[in-house]
């Protein structure tokens, strides 16, 4: 029920957009555009946030279904927006009012400023009811950028049109970093994962993640460097998920250990059986999203060295799950 609500709040952003576009007088997809760029985003990372869609394949599905969302809408509002700044556009006697420049000249950023948004979410926050600010900072840091960009309309439309154009870099680097990262996979937090900081803090107790040049030993200190991290529990509890790698000759070992903070001491013995079992279900799927991302870079980096003394036997992978103190 709580998916369909927040569905439905993104949904009617758009719809408020829509009524904003077309009582402005301004090109409807330009306030439109980031609005399904939202509703897209809250599609993949709430309603199909489903277990039955966390293995690689999928998430590979859903990574490229943004990144497609993101290009096509941007093309739409691209070509009519860039025809638009012209010398004329910003004439005195230019029939066109204050939002509608600022619309036009900050189209492609409103498209920038929701997949950002959305890529920060992926890597940011568990908590879903961020989806519903998506829209929102998509068109506000658009028509903010969209302001900058008609004051340089003063110098020339040329300009103005560079700066319009310019912003593409800003999604660019988010993206390239996000794939740096997470690889080409969709990998998003769990639903009950604490704010991570804005993809920079990571790791359960502030661990961090140091490299050692090889491949194998990097790939999976990372992927338990991420899977360390802070959730939230039932009745304001936490939980720290510890996760440690070992790399062996022909093994890789995995242990997930938690630790837990309670700061509900009067629970009754009901609440104590959920938050047990919400920590069972915590560690099991962070365990299977460990074994995915472990056999997964493994196959990747021996497939891309051919020459590796483990590339004819591979390693056996291992996911334990410890103690919960």
């Amino acid at each position: 029920m709580k998916t369909l609500i927040r569905t439905g709040i993104v949904l009617g952003e758009g719809i408020i957009a829509l009524v904003i576009a077309l009582t402005c007088s301004i090109p409807v997809m330009f306030l439109l555009a980031p609005a399904i760029m939202a509703l897209v985003h809250t599609l993949l990372w709430d309603v199909l946030k489903l277990d039955a869609l966390e293995n690689g394949f999928f998430r590979f599905l859903k990574f490229v279904i943004l990144i497609a969302t993101f290009v096509i809408l941007t093309i739409v509002v691209a070509g009519p927006s860039t025809a638009m700044i012209t010398d004329e556009f910003f004439a005195i006697d230019a029939p066109y009012t204050d939002i509608q420049i600022i619309s036009t000249t900050g189209a492609i950023a409103m498209m920038v400023g929701a997949f950002s948004m959305s890529l920060i979410c992926m890597e940011s926050f568990g908590n879903r009811y961020v989806t519903v600010s998506v829209p929102i900072v998509g068109i506000g840091f658009g028509l903010l950028y969209g302001l900058l960009t008609y004051f340089l309309g003063a110098i020339s439309a040329g300009v103005s049109s560079f700066f319009a154009w310019a912003i593409l870099a800003f999604a660019v680097v988010g993206l390239i970093n996000y794939i740096r990262k997470n690889k080409l996979v969709y990998a998003d937090l769990d639903k009950d994962a604490k704010f991570q900081g804005f993809g920079i803090k990571r790791g359960g107790g502030g661990r961090k993640y140091h490299k050692t040049g090889r491949p194998i030993d990097d790939a999976m200190n990372y992927i338990a460097y991420k899977e360390s991290k802070y959730v939230d529990l039932y009745y304001n509890n936490k939980l720290s998920l510890e996760v440690n790698v070992t790399v062996y000759t022909t093994e890789i070992e995995f242990i997930i250990n938690g630790k837990l903070y309670n700061n509900n001491p009067n629970m009754t013995a009901s609440q104590i059986r959920d938050v047990s079992v919400q920590v069972n279900d915590i560690m099991q799927n962070a365990q299977r999203r460990i074994m995915a991302s472990a056999k997964r870079d493994v196959q990747t980096i021996l497939d891309n060295d051919p020459n590796h003394y483990n590339a004819n036997i591979g390693y056996n992978i291992v996911v334990k799950c410890g103690d919960v103190r």
